[in-house]
């Protein structure tokens, strides 16, 4: 009421014709509008906001499947002026390293002598690539039809071809005569060989090749089973060859678990997760994610799959177990759960991970990001100059 008689007072023209109850109900509509304003203003800062949030994640993304393997970045942008509105990166005042990482390795000559020898290598070859040579030749020579004893040869043309000849069955038969010794009286019979599965009629190749379509080249049995039938009636079944898989996993637990001790037994091992879909009947989906966690020692140069049903850290404690030496993992807080109470195991992080980070920072801290990413690519130069070397003394 009182706002009415002060508007009635001042004589505004859009207000002074309007009866109290009209005003109002002005009022009450221009509430309600201000109020409809602001809930738009806000749904359309939000969804600016996540319009911001979607393309930085796709960006992101189109980074990981289309960026180059090594995330290399230009140099010069370094150069770039300073966003102060960002944190500060922890890279001032450092030494500058990449003057003395040369001089401490090998001298610059070699280095530049390997360099060109690289950028040598890098040049796209013209012309057919050669056939590779570990692959068997037959050769076959074809003579002009009018040839006699008494040509000489003055050269040859040589066309290589690449063919395919289909596997096959064959089955070995194995005798074994019994005799009948008249000295001793008795009868001599040879011993059976050594077979992979003990009365089963499959041989070590068809066992290999199996093994190899099932978990290398990811053939279910039943089509395996369709692929082998074509070569003759009924050869095998799919419970068949499910059995035999079995057994020849049990052989293989052997070569497992010596793997498994040399990984166990090295200074220095790797470890990741990743996942892996289970058939499970109990699912209504038919499927859980199950997750097979690896573990690799480069200096043996051997690779250890374990399977488990979950990400929980018992996986790795359970394999690790009195683990001594280096583990290098992501950041995965798993791993420092299994690690917090070794104290025989020392933790290091990959550079990998922590590169795409300062990648990522590009956008919007692009000094200090570069600056980090030029000490990381000294790293990789030392690691690549510690290879080299290490394959010369191999």
């Amino acid at each position: 009421m009182h706002i009415f008689k002060v508007l009635m007072q001042e004589r505004i023209p859009i207000f002074s014709t309007l009866t109290e109850t009209e005003f109002l109900h002005v009022t009450d509509l221009l509430g309600k509008y201000m109020a409809l304003a602001a809930t738009l203003n806000l749904r359309v800062q939000e969804l600016e906001d996540g319009r911001f949030t979607d393309r930085q994640t796709i960006e992101e993304y189109r980074q990981l499947i289309w960026g180059k393997k090594s995330e290399r970045h230009v140099g010069s942008l370094a150069q770039l002026d300073l966003d102060t509105a960002q944190p500060e990166l922890p890279f001032d005042g450092l030494p500058q390293v990449e003057s003395k990482i040369k001089q401490s390795m090998v001298p610059l000559g070699i280095v530049k002598e390997k360099i060109n020898k690289k950028s040598i290598r890098l040049v796209k070859p013209t012309g057919r690539k050669a056939l590779s040579e570990t692959l068997p030749r037959e050769y076959v020579e074809i003579l002009p039809e009018d040839y006699h004893d008494g040509m000489t040869p003055i050269d040859a043309e040589v066309t290589q071809e690449l063919d395919y000849r289909p596997g096959s069955f064959f089955v070995r038969v194995i005798t074994r005569t019994r005799f009948a010794d008249p000295k001793t009286k008795s009868v001599a019979i040879a011993a059976m060989p050594q077979r992979p599965i003990h009365k089963g009629v499959a041989g070590a190749g068809l066992l290999a090749y199996i093994l190899v379509a099932r978990f290398c080249d990811h053939l279910p049995y039943y089509r395996q089973v369709k692929m082998l039938n074509r070569y003759g009636e009924n050869i095998v079944n799919t419970s068949t060859v499910g059995s035999w898989v079995k057994e020849s996993i049990n052989l293989l637990a052997i070569i497992y678990s010596r793997i498994k001790h040399k990984v166990l037994n090295a200074s220095y091992v790797q470890g990741d997760e990743t996942t892996i879909k289970v058939l499970d009947p109990l699912k209504k989906s038919g499927k859980h994610q199950g997750y097979l966690w690896g573990y690799h020692a480069p200096l043996e140069k051997l690779v250890l799959m374990e399977y488990g049903e979950g990400r929980a850290a018992e996986y790795p404690d359970a394999f690790l177990g009195d683990f001594h030496g280096v583990f290098q993992t992501d950041a995965y807080g798993a791993y420092d759960t299994v690690l917090r109470n070794k104290a025989n195991m020392r933790h290091v992080c990959c550079w990998s991970h922590a590169r795409r980070n300062f990648t990522k920072a590009m956008d919007s801290d692009k000094r200090r990001a570069t600056a980090a990413l030029d000490m990381i690519r000294e790293l990789y130069r030392v690691e690549a100059m510690a290879r080299e070397n290490m394959a010369e003394l191999d």
